[in-house]
């Protein structure tokens, strides 16, 4: 053992560091069982006291006297660095004591202490054995947590102020706040899943020296011994995917609460963290509907440089917004256009009003019930339409296939005879050409609808569930730009042909200062010169402010060019509940929308907010105008004030 003097004052200053730095880190430990905490004890508790002495290899005494002597200097200090030293300190002796990272509470009256092991997942020292613990007050019969409270008379679990730098993610693993923004940063610029997040923690940053674990032919001589956890140990030491996803949400909310300055509150009787945070990612989804994204109110000097020249050198308003759809979808009712969610699994074909569906044939049009092992019903065309459904399902279907589709080598032989290549007879059937619909899987919702400033900033997303029909669009922009005001000055779109016609059909008003053209890359590719609807209204060439000697000054290309980064989600997000689906799309164009921000602000592009009031102008709502319905704001059509094509001049 390491021989320290016999009195702390004849100490080094190396034996008096190395102690305190010790000292500081058991805090939690030494105050755990206290009833007054803003006093340090007059002696250490007997596992911390035999900690220290096996940690510090130091006897029995000398550890008593650098208490005596340093107990109030260490009180006073809030917090320390471990060393990479600590921490095997730690890990080889604490856990034979009962001591791990704890956190505790200053309150005078907490009783009853309940111990559970469990892992602290870090950014730079891996995964840690810890020990968390509870209190509980008797007079205002409130349990106090690591990160949050429980009222016994509300059941409701109430977070406290601020982001904290651990965060308890289920009651056995608690996350540190640094590397779940890692890991949210990841899934956000490289589109890492929750399983891979946990994948790479667990192979590269959880285990201790793992480049030496994890190439043992390069390393002989291996690394440091590994962890030996007692054999009571309840706590996996292993990231699972479950609480990367669970802690990632949980994470949102927290710095959505303390970036309003409010407390995050949720049910705490629930049978699973999903459903603990359910009801708050509910009320921030909602909140995100129509015109709730952070940067809806988005501008920037890129274009009023420019547009000054052409309006006597003085700022206006024209902003331009692109729209567009993207291939992506969550489970849905299969009823069409249903909206309802589906129930408690995502593996339910209908909603809660269209269950009784279920027990009908699987063609869209019948009403039969469905006959037993079977999902339609008896009737002979439909029985056959399920069997090819369940033929196409099988490997051999599309082996046959491939081998009739190419060069004729071999005879192929089934049981039903020769199979014979080549294109179905093409007469018309006496009945017609109608074809039977039938929906034997799940269905999943038809695409996601963005609208996007030039910039690249993300302003509404949403989904649409039967189609990307013309109707949805329209209604999808209303909700968006409820007011007169808030719409912009140029709507890009690559069917605004078909809107435009919509919109006269329906003799809309919300769109008449607003230029409805098609953006460029469609024009020239997807829409014909005979048009002639199309060529006289939508196209960009006729407004001049549109282009400055010879180029565009909006990048009406952006949809197609952010597409390729939203479409990057499809896989991780398919099997998402509609709640968490939701959630995790708004949650990555927050973090986007602030980094394209930020490099706007980089390029000297001099991002900043339109004032809510020229966007929404009081109306007895304030912001909250139009939200939630559908084209809420839009002007009768007796009104043909309007601010004029060019929008309105910036102060």
């Amino acid at each position: 053992m390491d021989q320290p003097p016999e009195r702390c004052l004849h100490g080094s200053l190396r034996d008096s560091l190395r102690f305190a730095r010790f000292a500081i880190l058991l805090k939690p430990a030494i105050s755990f069982q206290q009833l007054d905490v803003r006093s340090p004890p007059s002696e250490l508790p007997l596992h911390v006291h035999m900690f220290l002495c096996e940690a510090l290899g130091w006897g029995w005494p000398a550890v008593a006297q650098f208490w005596q002597q340093l107990c109030e200097e260490v009180w006073n200090e809030s917090e320390v660095a471990a060393t990479v030293e600590d921490i095997r300190a730690f890990r080889q002796y604490g856990l034979l004591h009962g001591i791990g990272e704890t956190e505790t509470n200053t309150t005078l009256t907490l009783r009853q202490p309940s111990l559970y092991d469990a892992t602290l997942f870090t950014k730079a020292s891996g995964a840690l054995p810890i020990f968390s613990h509870s209190l509980y007050c008797p007079n205002c019969h409130i349990h106090y947590h690591p990160n949050f409270s429980v009222s016994k008379a509300t059941s409701m679990r109430t977070y406290y102020h601020g982001v904290p730098d651990v965060v308890q993610v289920s009651q056995h693993h608690f996350f540190e706040s640094a590397l779940l923004e890692l890991q949210a940063t990841e899934m956000c610029f490289a589109w890492v899943s929750s399983t891979n997040c946990a994948r790479v923690y667990n192979k590269a940053l959880g285990p201790a020296d793992a480049h030496q674990s994890n190439n043992p032919g390069a390393y002989p001589d291996g690394g440091p011994p590994s962890l030996t956890l007692p054999t009571d140990w309840t706590s996996s030491m292993s990231m699972n995917s479950a609480d990367v996803l669970d802690g990632f949400f949980l994470f949102s909310l927290l710095l959505e609460k303390a970036e309003k300055g409010e407390c995050l509150v949720l049910i705490h009787d629930a049978s699973s963290q999903r459903l603990h945070l359910e009801g708050a990612m509910q009320e921030r989804n909602a909140a995100i509907e129509g015109f709730g994204q952070e940067l809806y109110n988005h501008a920037c000097d890129l274009l009023f440089d420019k547009l000054s020249l052409i309006f006597h050198f003085t700022p206006v308003k024209l902003q331009g917004a692109v729209s567009d759809g993207n291939a992506m979808g969550h489970p849905c009712c299969a009823v069409h256009d249903c909206k309802i969610a589906l129930g408690n699994t995502n593996r339910d074909m209908y909603c809660p009003v269209h269950l009784g569906r279920q027990a009908k044939c699987a063609v869209i049009s019948c009403d039969m019930p469905h006959a037993e092992h079977f999902l339609t019903c008896d009737q002979g065309s439909h029985r056959s339409l399920e069997q090819v459904y369940k033929q196409k399902q099988k490997a051999f279907f599309h082996f046959r296939n491939r081998i009739a589709k190419g060069p004729s080598l071999h005879s192929v032989t089934t049981d039903s005879g020769p199979f014979v290549g080549g294109p179905a007879c093409e007469s018309k059937p006496l009945q017609g050409n109608r074809r039977i619909h039938a929906q034997f899987g799940r269905r999943r919702t038809h695409n996601e609808q963005l609208l996007i400033r030039p910039c690249g900033v993300i302003i509404s997303r949403g989904p649409f569930f039967g189609s990307e029909a013309i109707s949805a669009v329209r209604e999808f922009v209303l909700a968006t730009f409820p007011t007169r005001e808030s719409m912009p000055e140029v709507f890009f779109y690559d069917s605004n042909c078909n809107l435009l016609k919509h919109i006269r059909h329906t003799q809309c008003r919300h769109f008449d200062d607003t230029a409805v053209v098609v953006n460029v890359f469609h024009f020239k590719s997807k829409h014909k010169e005979s048009n002639g609807f199309c060529q006289e209204n939508c196209n960009p060439a006729l407004y001049l402010e549109l282009y400055e000697d010879g180029e565009w000054i909006f990048n009406s290309s952006i949809a197609e060019q952010t597409n390729v980064w939203f479409g990057g989600f499809l896989a991780i997000v398919r099997e998402m509940t509609t709640v968490r689906f939701n959630f995790y799309l708004d949650e990555m164009i927050k973090r986007r929308n602030r980094h394209v921000v930020a490099e706007l602000e980089r390029k000297g592009h001099q991002p900043w907010r339109v004032p809510w009031a020229a966007l929404f102008p009081a109306d007895g709502e304030g912001k909250e105008h139009g939200k939630g319905r559908v084209g809420a704001g839009e002007p009768a059509m007796g009104q043909t004030e309007g601010r004029g094509w060019y929008g309105m001049v910036v102060p």
